[in-house]
């Protein structure tokens, strides 16, 4: 677990957000043979626990999260995948779900969210996170908060670069 001291926190309003970033997201899976498929909450998980045991290593808190919840059959919400050509899986985002707040507005519940390492620097990563907040605004979500280790560069840039702003200290 990552100390409080070193993690941003970040915020972004869904008001006024466009849905019409489609064409980047195409671009991404056709230059890269890629398909995107959505598991539903009540879905059949297997290939997806199948993919994190298979690289526990890598993926230790989805790993967790599998263990201790997906086995067991208790999901949180529905999964995003992205498969090469071979249709092997190489990210994940999800579990992602809403929830009303104590405002009664509407905040997104991003779950992990990984792309294996030999698959990054491609531009799948943003595709997938930019999936993924379309689908929680499709959702009814009102905004999104997100805690990031500050030295994640990777996943700095994409949160940054999707307009998510500091919140906080």
């Amino acid at each position: 677990m990552v100390k409080p001291s070193k993690l941003l926190v970040l915020k972004k309003a869904f008001s006024g957000w466009p849905l019409s970033v489609g064409p980047a997201i195409l671009n991404c899976l056709q230059k890269h043979n890629l398909t995107i498929e959505i598991v539903s909450p009540k879905g059949n998980f297997d290939e997806y626990i199948n993919y994190i045991c298979q690289n526990k290593q890598e993926l230790k808190a989805e790993f967790a999260y599998v263990e201790n919840h997906l086995k067991k059959g208790d999901s949180w919400g529905e999964i995003i995948i992205v498969k090469n050509k071979n249709k092997k899986i190489i990210a994940s985002f999800g579990p992602n779900r809403t929830k009303k707040d104590k405002r009664e507005k509407k905040r997104a519940l991003p779950g992990y969210f990984s792309v294996l390492k030999k698959f990054r620097n491609k531009k799948i990563g943003n595709a997938l996170w930019i999936t993924g907040l379309k689908r929680m605004k499709k959702m009814g979500a009102d905004y999104i908060k997100i805690s990031v280790a500050k030295n994640n560069l990777p996943a700095l840039k994409i949160y940054l670069h999707s307009g998510f702003k500091k919140f906080g200290n």
